[in-house]
């Protein structure tokens, strides 16, 4: 795996992995910024990770549904409302096992840990302050913070196009999530692991009006 899956994520700082990605002060504003701070449990903590079709990523803040956003005038980490350019995307580049960078689209720097714990996209190279590590959370969570929606991309791409068995990936077919709808459900109808996608896609169109 050169890459993550879609999917819900605590960002944890590989230096100090108490630390992880943090909205301040649970904002929901426009330009708030991000920094490391230590693990709560707060939803401003868990982020959806969402590959796009160009293979950049765009990172949403649970709490929030805003974007991680590159300020251009000061290089700060901060979110904002979906912009659909290049200032929202980035390149997630493993650097280890379990061990990430992000890299701007906008100004091809690495975000990195600031001494006052704030994150700034300012590195020009992989250092021990832009490494991070990425804690997968279960697909229950990633629906009830992020959206059914976004599960079900994640689920297509696992199994249809980002799959182990190049024999099975459709290279064709390109999934775009045009809404998120948060929802305390699970996956039902699971038989050792194995549950059928399409009867639980038809269930979320008549149980959580999702089409």
């Amino acid at each position: 795996e050169t890459s993550p899956l879609d999917g819900l994520y605590i960002i944890k700082y590989s230096q100090s992995p108490s630390l992880v990605f943090d909205v301040y002060n649970l904002s929901t504003e426009n330009e708030a910024k991000v920094s490391v701070h230590t693990q709560n449990g707060g939803k401003n903590q868990f982020y959806g990770i969402e590959k796009q079709s160009n293979g950049y990523y765009k990172i949403m803040a649970a709490h929030s549904h805003k974007y991680l956003t590159i300020d251009t005038s000061t290089s700060d980490v901060m979110q904002y409302e979906e912009l659909n350019n290049n200032t929202q995307l980035w390149e997630i580049i493993k650097a280890a096992p379990n061990a990430y960078v992000f890299k701007s689209v906008y100004n091809s720097k690495y975000i990195q840990v600031s001494t006052n714990n704030y994150l700034k996209v300012t590195a020009t190279s992989m250092t021990s302050t832009t490494i991070f590590q990425l804690a997968s959370q279960s697909d229950e969570k990633y629906m009830q913070y992020i959206g059914v929606e976004d599960m079900i991309k994640s689920v297509i791409e696992a199994n249809f196009t980002q799959s182990d068995d190049q024999f099975i990936n459709l290279p064709w077919l390109d999934i775009e999530v045009l809404s998120h709808t948060p929802k305390q459900v699970s996956v039902s109808n699971v038989d050792n692991g194995i549950y059928n996608l399409h009867t639980w896609m038809t269930n979320c169109t008549q149980n959580y009006d999702v089409v």
